[in-house]
């Protein structure tokens, strides 16, 4: 379902009628015709209810863009035949439109038709203002003769974004004349073929929702894209893509890449294991018996000794380390190339109570040959910790101030690599501003968590209006400089967005959409007051 909201006034908008289904699947045989039925839902008050007939379009990123159907252009949208295509809807009482789609005969394939449906709302000068619409898809499926899905990978590589951050990027294109649903997945190996990550994909609509899979259109393309959080050193890698789609069906892209010196980011001081996961988060019940396990692998051709501490989260939040114990005998040494598997242990009394518990597993590396001498420099990685002990509500979120930071003009020594994209964010291209032109300001907002439990904040966006409505910016990137983006119980944090256009001194409105992995925890306008110092 797509609903289009559509405003002309700053008002708050009046309730619009309700529509279902949102999404009509029909297989239909060439040359026969079938049945539908759009069924109206009443908003309390009489309406009247506009259905046209508009094309989709899907865009690389997985998004759907609309046009109002031709059917010279689209022959598709003369098979559809609506009863109706104006209606009047009571206040109380529901209105069925039926419709039927004709398919000719020597056509095949998927076809999707939309139907827009836009409630009309009187206005006070008189006129008519569309208020909300809402994209119902149609989908015809037309069986044929050695009709097949198909997939085609292309452009399989690594990219960086703005922060150097490593990303596997591939494309997937449907040459077939069907639609279908499709997951992605890569996995990357070093030079000896060990397994260094496998790393899902998705689209940037997919990031967005929090969703993995795609559908993906007849003749369509869509860009796949996933972070690799394992550090890539220079040498050379193996990079493999898998789509899996249209229900047991699978295309792969190999790929041998060479990582430069410098390309990526690498974590300070020394390289000598990795650990995976980068965190660690449980739920259990109080008096409950919960096990965790991460991984410790030697990346280096030599004996490597680890060693293990406790820290606590500090900052009033709870200490998991009294409910926590490592099941593991630290120091452990590691082979070359060895990783191992380390279970981390949590049961806590019947009478504990119900809330977030955090602490930080510190970890130290340093080579077998090493250990013992003066001056030795190990690898230090930490490792959060979270632990949510029974039934705890959601947290609870509250906007503080907002500030804005013009960029420094062209040519000062901090007008460097400003970029849009964040550590959070996915690849991007140059981080380069373009000649003559300063880079964008940086928006910060103060956020505090009043709950008892952390929340992860991933997706989140910001837009800004000027004081007559007018759209500055849409959909930047709101990130928690934090890793893991977590805003533990009871603190305050300040989430940041870069790429902000210059701001005028005045007033501002700002639309916060925070987002956590699989859902929109707030929807909040807040104001942005620029003053003269601050303004381009």
């Amino acid at each position: 379902m797509v609903a289009l909201a559509l405003f002309f006034a700053r008002s708050e908008p009046a309730a619009a009628v309700g529509v279902r289904p949102l999404v009509i699947d029909l297989e239909v045989r060439a040359g026969e015709t079938a049945p539908f039925e759009l069924i109206l839902s009443p908003s309390g008050q009489r309406e009247r209810v506009h259905v046209r007939l508009f094309q989709p379009t899907q865009l690389p990123t997985g998004d759907l863009t609309y046009e109002q159907a031709d059917p010279d252009t689209f022959p598709t949208a003369a098979w559809v035949k609506l009863d109706r295509d104006t209606v009047e809807v009571p206040g109380a009482q529901e209105v069925r439109i039926p419709g039927r789609v004709e398919v000719p005969f020597g056509v095949s394939g998927s076809h999707t038709v939309v139907l827009m449906v836009e409630p009309e709302t009187p206005t006070q000068g008189g006129g008519v203002a569309i208020q909300v619409r809402y994209a119902v898809r149609l989908n015809v499926r037309v069986p044929g003769v050695g009709v097949q899905a198909r997939a085609a990978l292309a452009g399989l590589g690594l990219v960086a974004n703005e922060a150097r951050r490593p990303f596997v990027r591939v494309r997937l294109n449907n040459p077939s004349p069907l639609d279908y649903r499709v997951e992605m997945e890569a996995t990357v190996r070093d030079a000896n073929r060990r397994l260094i990550e496998r790393i899902p994909l998705q689209t940037e609509q997919g990031r967005r929702s929090g969703q993995t899979a795609a559908r993906i259109y007849p003749g369509s393309r869509l860009d796949f894209a996933g972070r690799v959080q394992s550090p890539l050193v220079p040498g050379s890698y193996e990079l493999q893509a898998f789509a899996r789609y249209a229900e047991g069906r699978q295309a792969v892209a190999r790929e041998t890449v060479l990582v430069h010196e410098g390309e990526f980011a690498l974590p300070e001081g020394r390289l000598l294991v990795q650990v995976d996961p980068p965190s660690l988060q449980l739920e259990a019940n109080p008096g409950a018996l919960r096990t965790v396990s991460f991984s410790v692998g030697n990346r280096t051709q030599e004996p490597v000794v680890v060693a293990a501490g406790t820290v606590s989260a500090g900052g009033g939040a709870a200490d998991v380390w009294p409910l926590a114990r490592l099941r593991s005998s630290f120091p452990m040494t590691l082979r070359p190339g060895q990783s191992r598997r380390i279970s981390l242990t949590v049961q806590s009394p019947r009478e504990q109570e119900p809330q977030g518990y955090y602490g930080t597993l510190a970890l130290q590396a340093l080579p077998e040959a090493e250990v013992g001498q003066e001056g030795a420099q190990p690898q230090q990685v930490r490792l959060p910790v979270a632990l949510v002990l029974g039934q705890v509500p959601d947290p609870v979120l509250e906007l503080g101030q907002a500030q804005y930071v013009p960029a420094s003009p062209p040519g000062s020594v901090d007008a460097v690599s400003p970029g849009a994209a964040t550590d959070s964010g996915g690849p991007a291209g140059s981080a380069e501003a373009p000649a003559g032109e300063a880079p964008g300001g940086t928006l910060y907002l103060a956020v505090h968590n009043g709950g008892l439990r952390h929340q992860v904040l991933e997706g989140s966006t910001v837009s800004i209006e000027d004081a007559e409505g007018d759209v500055v910016a849409s959909g930047l990137t709101l990130s928690l400089p934090a890793d893991p983006p977590w805003l533990l119980p009871g603190a305050w944090a300040q989430l940041e967005a870069e790429g902000v256009p210059p701001l005028d001194p005045g007033s501002y409105t700002l639309q916060i959409v925070l987002r956590s992995p699989d859902a929109t925890l707030l929807d909040q306008a807040t104001e942005l007051v620029v003053g003269e110092e601050e303004g381009s």
